[in-house]
């Protein structure tokens, strides 16, 4: 199960905020602990939606909003960045991370 710890209640803030802002509910079902990710293909789709959320998050011109201040927010999007990739590692899902990933860059270039 995805889980936050007590300790990251900013980090799941921010990661529900930009689940909901990219408009999946599957995210925001798994960062509330009420989405088991049970297979491939869902794991494919979790993962592509996860980088365009760090995408989202990171253009977001109103980032500043999302957190308190003094936080530093790319270091809490590297933290959740790490937390779901280290989740998809466990449950065994790293080629659905790295296709996802590549698929990502891939676009990125192109733009």
């Amino acid at each position: 199960m995805f889980t936050f710890s007590e300790k990251q209640t900013a980090l799941q803030q921010v990661a529900k905020h930009y689940a909901c802002k990219i408009d999946c509910s599957e995210l925001i079902q798994l960062f509330d602990s009420k989405l088991e990710c049970s297979d491939a293909e869902q794991a494919l789709t979790l993962c592509t939606s996860f980088q365009t959320l760090i995408d989202v998050a990171m253009d977001d011109p109103e980032k500043s909003q999302v957190f308190e201040p003094g936080q530093n927010f790319e270091a809490l999007l590297f933290q959740l960045f790490n937390l779901f990739y280290n989740y998809m590692l466990k449950q065994g899902f790293e080629s659905q991370w790295q296709q996802a990933s590549d698929q990502a860059v891939s676009q990125n270039n192109q733009q």
